[in-house]
């Protein structure tokens, strides 16, 4: 009965979409291109003795048309369905020292359930003007240049298992507004229900030399989930920033910093400094250092909000300062692998991450991520935390 309630969902969905958006682009149809990809993965997870596993099914289709230079519907679909593990409870991804506290009438309460689902990803039109783009709609937001960490992104959330896997989009209004001598001024409204907690960003990019850099402000709610009695707070957050990425030495490095002001509480600020360099023989390699000051320097200080807030993706960090450095050489043509490292120089624990993809066919990929958690007990990558694995396949059409 659920996968035929999924299925007659799919259908009417997509009568509605072909009714109110693909038919009156019929006079169009020439210009119309859609495309897109099926994706099966396969979830594997091991604690505590227990092995877990969570199976997926993603479609994705994307429409775009531009109707002239001046004008670009954009928009994609995604169809999600579940199926192996799909309710786990977060108590068991953190350590017993800490899972141990949580009242036994309570252990329900932390379950996280997946659930299949379709979901309108992106739907937006650009307006190319002589002095201004303007785009409305579910749009891509993805300030900065670290790789694993974006201190100026509030908008987004990176698995650091796969740093560069596509993002969500986001209900907003986008000005761009090109200038003179390689300058421009981005302006984003993320509209709330009020004014003053709709999300506010103005980015100024320039150009010098082999550098692209950008100044950057933000006005965004800060919302934090209290795990021992599940209130929400939202407060105020302001950012000041910036952003630089380029070439020096024959070698790549980019910085990025935000300076988070939070109403009622403790400032802090993020920062990432990377470096990466590709050999003659393909083989690249790369290195990122985080800080954020509102993470713990110390791992006995860790508590059950700074986990849970980390795994619903509240926070980016646990420890104060990681480090991320990752390694990738083409074995052929068709095959690459490389071994990622993420640490925290707080507690001394770490995680490792390797990689393999294939290009199995022309427009078909095979992805498999491990991830091994090697810390004592108790830190930021704690080996009892159990270890995982991905397999992800991916054909585009």
């Amino acid at each position: 009965m659920k996968y035929r309630y999924v299925f007659y969902r799919c259908i009417k969905t997509f009568i509605i979409f072909l009714s109110l958006i693909l038919l009156p682009l019929h006079l169009y149809a020439s210009k119309l291109d859609i495309y897109g990809y099926f994706q099966p993965q396969l979830t594997d997870t091991s604690s505590n003795d227990d092995f877990y596993q969570l199976s997926s099914n993603k479609l994705r289709i994307d429409f775009k048309c531009e109707y002239s230079k001046s004008v670009t519907f954009g928009a994609n679909y995604n169809f999600i369905q579940y199926s192996g593990k799909t309710q786990w409870n977060m108590l068991k991804y953190i350590p017993e020292i800490i899972s141990n506290t949580v009242l036994a009438n309570q252990i329900d309460s932390y379950d996280i359930l997946y659930e299949d689902d379709i979901i309108l990803d992106n739907a937006y039109i650009k307006l190319s003007f002589k002095s201004a783009d303007i785009t409305l709609g579910k749009q891509q937001i993805s300030p900065g240049t670290g790789y694993a960490w974006n201190p100026t992104d509030v908008f987004n959330y990176k698995d650091l298992l796969d740093p560069t896997y596509e993002q969500p989009g986001h209900n907003a209004y986008r000005i761009d507004f090109p200038l003179k001598n390689k300058y421009s001024i981005v302006l984003i409204y993320t509209p709330e229900s009020t004014l003053e907690n709709s999300g506010k960003l103005m980015r100024i990019k320039g150009k010098l030399g082999h550098f692209d850099y950008s100044l950057i402000g933000i006005e965004k709610e800060l919302l934090l989930t209290d795990y021992f009695t599940f209130d929400d707070t939202i407060r105020k957050r302001k950012i000041l920033g910036g952003d630089f990425v380029g070439e020096f030495l024959g070698l790549g490095v980019w910085e990025e910093y935000a300076y988070n002001f939070i109403k009622d509480t403790d400032d802090f600020y993020e920062s990432v400094t990377g470096i990466d360099y590709t050999f003659i023989g393909g083989t690249y390699v790369m290195c990122e250092y985080y800080r954020n000051t509102g993470g713990k320097d110390d791992y006995k200080k860790y508590d059950l909000n700074d986990w849970l807030q980390f795994i619903t993706a509240q926070t980016k960090t646990i420890s104060r300062n990681q480090i991320y450095a990752s390694l990738t050489h083409p074995m052929t043509d068709l095959i690459t692998a490389g071994t990622s490292v993420i640490t925290s120089l707080n507690d001394g624990s770490l995680s490792l991450i390797p990689s393999f993809t294939y290009s199995l066919f022309e427009n078909v990929d095979l992805s498999i991520f491990l991830n091994f958690n090697l810390g004592k007990k108790g830190t930021n990558y704690d080996r009892t935390l159990g270890n995982g694995g991905v397999a992800r396949l991916q054909v585009f059409f």
